[in-house]
């Protein structure tokens, strides 16, 4: 008996320490979210979904918004449209991740009609099945939390990961998300037509939520304790422009009544400044060139209001 609990705990043991091992090999390769997870609380940050997360480059704003308005570094907690519309979810994971003893943040909101729309063929919160909505703690490196609640893949698919990696996703330690993929004319319009078709086909299942306006305006409530909020409208193309405006034509109406004490600056008609990877989400370089456009407005517009 005495021989088989040694065996059990050696057994145990080595499970235990070879999974808490592997946690050490997760990094900006793992997936798009991990990396988010594992830094500290936040003083300033830029929140949406995924335009926010790729369009939207922390290392730009840092170096370019006055220090008197940005004096720490900006960090980037968007996701993507089925994780982070503004709801519930999104506001507490906000919550977890805001320094709340910072009093001089910025706070720099992507909006645009999807975040802010609810899908009329469910009955509950898309992101509630989320990996928001699993998880405990957001501070934490390595996040074992994240890693065993909410990584879709084995933790051994993080040793896998070291020797094969997927180069086409790399999440960076500040929480933008750099996208390289093919941008081939034809790809490019291949991937771009796609992604409208998929937009069309969301209008007929979306619509404006008051209930995700509420959250919207909770949150910015909940930051404006901790500094200065700005809402920011990120360029796409014209043909998922068109499909936004069916859905909700007075999308900017709405912003400008409900939040009119509040900086909103709208891009939405500057697409032919910018080239998208699909029509939606802005090239890496173009985020560069967005990021550094955002940042000069905020500079020469935030002491105008």
């Amino acid at each position: 008996m005495k021989n088989f609990i040694i065996k059990i705990t050696f057994l145990v043991t080595t499970i235990l320490i070879t999974y808490i091992l592997l946690g050490f090999l997760a990094d900006g390769t793992t997936d798009p979210f991990y990396l988010r997870f594992t830094s500290p609380k936040q003083k300033s940050l830029i929140l949406g979904t995924s335009r926010a997360a790729q369009g939207i480059r922390p290392q730009i704003l840092n170096s370019v918004i006055d220090k008197n308005i940005l004096n720490h570094s900006i960090y980037n907690f968007a996701f993507t449209i089925l994780h982070s519309p503004y709801g519930e979810t999104y506001y507490k994971a906000i919550k977890s991740k805001l320094d709340e003893n910072s009093f001089n943040g910025l706070f720099i909101l992507s909006v645009d009609p999807w975040s802010i729309s609810q899908r009329t063929n469910l009955n509950y919160d898309i992101e509630s099945k989320k990996e928001l909505s699993k998880l405990t703690f957001f501070n934490m490196n390595p996040n074992y939390d994240y890693l065993v609640n909410s990584y879709k893949n084995s933790m051994f698919n993080l040793l896998i990961n070291k020797f094969n990696r997927d180069s086409t996703l790399l999440l960076h330690k500040n929480g933008w998300l750099e996208v390289n993929i093919n941008m081939e004319k034809n790809d490019l319009r291949k991937r771009t037509l796609s992604k409208i078709e998929v937009y069309k086909e969301n209008g007929k299942i979306y619509e404006i939520s008051d209930k995700r306006i509420f959250w919207l305006d909770k949150t910015i409530q909940l930051l404006k304790k901790h500094g200065r909020v700005i809402l920011v409208r990120i360029p796409v193309n014209k043909e998922i422009l068109a499909v936004e405006n069916e859905l909700c034509e007075n999308f900017d109406s709405i912003i400008n009544t409900r939040f009119n004490n509040l900086l909103y600056l709208n891009y939405k008609e500057d697409s032919n400044n910018y080239t998208f990877i699909d029509g939606n989400h802005l090239y890496k370089a173009s985020g560069k060139f967005f990021s550094k456009k955002l940042a000069n407005d905020i500079n020469n517009l935030s002491f105008n209001e």
